[in-house]
């Protein structure tokens, strides 16, 4: 009987331990699926460490990980407080996204996989305007910036991080009430409260807030907020980029502007700045469509004549006038040089 006790008791000892290790293991376990760590984070109601890296072939990145993130004092002293999240770009990974002919119907399976796979980490890349490996960001649970962490070979030790993550403090917590009165807010006040998050975000990141902010017109239909029109221009810029970049429509992105200058939530000097940007953007993309980019123009002096834009709107018309003669002049030395004058026999 006290042998059986004894193994008993040692064997609850022993898993206890293995749950413990276990549960330590998990606790600092890095995600490597962004959603999933949102996921997470929204139901622990903690912030995200996001870390973006390229071990293989960044040395910075490779040397962030040895001496301070895969080190006991970065698991005991900040990861408890974070859900941990990675975007890995492994050059060794990617290199498997090709595969020769012969390659086994595995092998491409595989080489499928990845290649979504970094298709979509392209994609947080782009959304999160990461510039250089490695980057630090702190996000919230909804996945809106709240901090970026700068890299540099000064920083050596957890200690350097945690100064670091003290020194973003304020703007963090700061963020983080704003989002919590959109959480706790509804109709004109919720569309107040997006717009304050919206502005305290860095600009590089209010992309990341389209979607949310996009609600604003529906949340205060009488505009009683004014915030209609700024933000029903914010949402049509997001669907005629997109649709210039994905789909390379031009022709569809300057319906979209023109049709912002349709509704009454958006007032003369705004639909005046759509029409200059729809113009700017036909010119931008190698039209030669002079006499669209004109008319966009002189309709956006008509919405407000006096407006201080005008004199660099009427300039830019000149300059598309211009343009527009010399091309066809060259047009017309093309020609001429192609088919020269036929010789006239002689008598």
């Amino acid at each position: 009987m006290k042998k059986h006790t004894v193994l008993t008791v040692m064997t609850a000892v022993l898993i206890s331990a293995v749950l413990s290790l276990a549960s330590c293991t998990k606790k600092n376990a890095w995600n490597s699926n962004l959603d999933a760590a949102k996921s997470i984070a929204e139901k622990k109601n903690k912030n995200i460490f996001l870390l973006f890296s390229g071990e293989d072939w960044n040395e910075h990145s490779a040397t962030l990980k040895s001496t301070i993130l895969d080190t006991p004092e970065f698991k005991k002293q900040i990861a408890p407080d974070y859900v941990l999240a990675i975007i890995e770009l492994s050059q060794a990974e990617y290199a498997k996204t090709v595969v020769p002919d012969a390659a086994t119907e595995e092998q491409k399976k595989e080489a499928e996989r990845l290649t979504a796979e970094y298709a979509k980490k392209e994609e947080i890349l782009q959304q999160y305007y990461v510039e250089s490996f490695p980057a630090i960001y702190i996000l919230s649970p909804e996945g809106y910036v709240l901090a970026t962490i700068p890299y540099s070979e000064t920083m050596t030790s957890v200690q350097d991080l945690s100064a670091q993550l003290e020194s973003q403090k304020e703007i963090i917590t700061a963020i983080s009430d704003a989002i919590n009165n959109v959480k706790n807010s509804s109709g004109p006040d919720k569309a107040v409260a997006l717009d304050s998050l919206y502005e305290m975000t860095q600009e590089n990141y209010r992309t990341i807030l389209i979607e949310a902010v996009c609600e604003i017109p529906d949340l205060d239909p009488s505009d009683t907020t004014g915030l209609a029109g700024k933000y029903l221009m914010i949402k049509g810029y997001s669907a005629a980029i997109e649709k210039l970049m994905k789909d390379n429509d031009i022709d569809g992105s300057i319906k979209i502007f023109t049709g912002l200058c349709e509704s009454d939530k958006i007032s003369s000097s705004q639909k005046q700045e759509v029409l200059y940007t729809a113009a700017f953007m036909l010119a931008r993309s190698g039209s030669q469509d002079y006499d669209t980019m004109t008319s966009l123009l002189e309709k956006a002096i008509a919405f407000e004549p006096e407006s201080s834009m005008v004199t660099e709107i009427n300039t830019t018309i000149q300059a598309i006038q211009n343009m527009k003669k010399m091309v066809l002049e060259m047009q017309v030395k093309t020609e001429d040089f192609a088919d020269p004058p036929a010789e006239s026999s002689a008598e």
